[in-house]
């Protein structure tokens, strides 16, 4: 029997990967896939490959991985057209050395059971809204992560349109003017370091506002019974991508990425989780009553694609200047 060795996130991602895709495909072909988990370090496929040790056929990772691999050549090269055709995808989401499956989007919420006394009878609609403290009153909690899409959605919300927000954010103006909007709001932001800190405090009532991904403002409610309110206007959108690499069984790797790329594949990911397909042609097949939580439901050019070969070249730079701006007092 052939077996295809999987390396993905683990988690409710993967079991939701395993019901899916993994089984279907077994079942459709009698290959046996062998699962495995990382976090994401891009160090151990790198030495694996150098190696000639490879223990994993195929590995999902973000775009940051496919493009490093790309360039570092560890990473074998895709023919994008053998998937599908490129137009069905969202655009920006295919790589030369990574093919993606769904989206995930960080948007922000509030809590319907928890609404502070100032708002009355409003509620905030807007990406302009998240930061306006003297309409919403209340704290908020941010990532301490550069790329979590703080950066992006202040800018939005300081009226820069969304296809210029990259060109602004390179620059020393564009930097301060993201800057002091963060020092107007200072003693309003709690920052988190995990990423289950926003729904405890949002569950809490500790703050009136959370930066958080769809899935897991979407667990919170489906799961745990939340009454949490998912604001999408300006969401910052990215995919994770498949990638093969080098010294691994590619042709089978293929096979199993041809197959889970099927729109109806693709869509049957969202019966488990709420991360989009990124075919156009897969809407149709995902369920009426998880169409509200997905990205490409709402408007993607109210949003921004998150450049992840921009961050690949500034993230550094940026990091060094947020987390100054972190220590001080």
């Amino acid at each position: 029997q052939e077996t295809l060795r999987v390396m993905s996130f683990g988690g409710a991602y993967q079991e939701a990967q395993r019901k899916s895709q993994f089984k279907p495909f077994e079942d459709a072909t009698g290959v046996k896939i062998v699962e495995s988990t990382w976090f994401a370090d891009l160090s151990k496929v790198r030495a694996m490959v150098e190696a000639k040790n490879v223990t994993a056929d195929i590995i999902l990772g973000d775009v940051a991985h496919a493009i490093v691999g790309c360039n570092e050549g560890f990473r074998e090269p895709l023919d994008q057209k053998a998937f599908g055709d490129p137009a069905d995808y969202v655009p920006g989401t295919m790589w030369e050395c990574g093919i993606p499956t769904e989206l995930v989007s960080i948007l922000y919420a509030y809590n319907e059971d928890k609404i502070p006394a100032a708002w009355g009878t409003a509620r905030p609609t807007t990406i302009a809204d998240m930061f306006d403290t003297k309409k919403f009153p209340g704290k908020r909690a941010f990532s301490t992560r550069a790329i979590g899409g703080l950066p992006e959605k202040i800018l939005l919300a300081d009226g820069v349109p969304p296809a210029k927000i990259y060109e602004v954010l390179q620059t020393k103006e564009g930097l301060d003017r993201m800057f002091a909007k963060l020092d107007a709001m200072r003693n309003d932001i709690i920052f988190y370091t995990s990423n289950a800190q926003p729904i405890q405090l949002l569950g809490d009532g500790e703050v009136a506002i959370i930066q958080s991904s769809n899935g897991r403002i979407y667990s919170a409610v489906a799961n745990d019974k939340k009454k949490f309110v998912p604001v999408w206007d300006g969401q910052v959108y990215y995919p994770d991508v498949w990638f093969i690499p080098k010294g691994g069984n590619k042709e089978l790797a293929i096979r199993f990425l041809k197959f889970i790329t099927q729109p109806q594949i693709m869509a049957a990911l969202t019966n488990h989780i709420p991360y989009a397909p990124v075919r156009k042609s897969a809407l149709a097949h995902v369920p009426e009553s998880m169409k509200p939580h997905l990205s490409t439901t709402h408007d993607l050019g109210r949003g921004v694609g998150s450049n992840m070969v921009w961050w690949g070249e500034h993230e550094t730079a940026f990091n060094e200047r947020f987390q100054a701006w972190l220590a001080k007092k």
